[in-house]
């Protein structure tokens, strides 16, 4: 499957609307499923206590998580808690994908205290996980390279997570553009990607326009999210 960007119309939601990829059979011809990826943060606090309610309902899988949790689900807790102590003014962010306006498919986390930090990236929700996976770091990407066109070439910053060595969320990491400067002892192993390398890896991943333009700060409606699941 390909993802391909397009232009959308923003449905009844609460938080902020970054993104969308169109899930497409590989010939141009685009399918009625689509994944958006949206910013959450305290003022999304009626969306993310109603997805609260929801997370112990089933147990998610991902095997190619990077996470800081023992499982999905414990991180799937941790973020939407820490998406109700962000502000527009927070060193960092919370992402959700969401599959058809009804489905949230997975999350993501950062910190960017100078250096961009991705700490968390986890996708469920069977045959979608890899489009929402790349979707959601895709958007990441997106910021920090937005970030460093503002810079001088030689203040541009690299892109920084930690992942257990060996495991498929590491390999997945490593084929998508970040490698190991140096070996490590620890549980955890330090992978960056270089600031000239994430242009080429937005490229490679199909997912987004570099033209596209980040849709941020929209207006909130009152609206019902009950159909939401996750």
């Amino acid at each position: 499957m390909h993802l391909q960007p397009i232009s959308v119309t923003m449905p009844a939601f609460e938080a902020n609307y970054l993104r969308r990829a169109n899930i497409t059979n590989g010939m141009s011809k685009v399918k009625n499923d689509f994944i958006d990826v949206y910013s959450i943060n305290k003022d999304d606090k009626d969306l993310i206590q109603k997805l609260l309610c929801k997370v112990d309902l089933q147990e998610r899988r991902d095997s190619m998580a990077v996470r800081e949790k023992n499982n999905v689900n414990s991180t799937i807790r941790y973020l939407l808690n820490k998406a109700l102590n962000i502000s527009d003014d927070s060193k960092g962010g919370v992402y959700i994908a969401v599959k058809n306006n009804k489905q949230v498919t997975g999350m993501l986390d950062y910190t960017d205290s100078g250096v961009p930090l991705l700490k968390n990236l986890i996708a469920w929700h069977g045959k979608d996980k890899e489009i929402t996976r790349v979707n959601l770091f895709n958007e990441l990407m997106q910021r920090t390279n937005r970030a460093n066109a503002m810079r001088p070439v030689e203040e541009q910053v690299e892109l920084v997570t930690y992942a257990e060595p060996r495991t498929k969320g590491a390999k997945w990491l490593k084929d998508k553009g970040f490698y190991a400067p140096s070996q490590t002892m620890y549980s955890r192993e330090r992978l960056k990607m270089d600031a000239n390398t994430i242009p080429e890896k937005i490229n490679e991943n199909q997912v987004s326009d570099l033209k596209m333009e980040v849709t941020s700060h929209l207006d909130r409606p009152n609206v019902q999210l009950k159909d939401l699941q996750i």
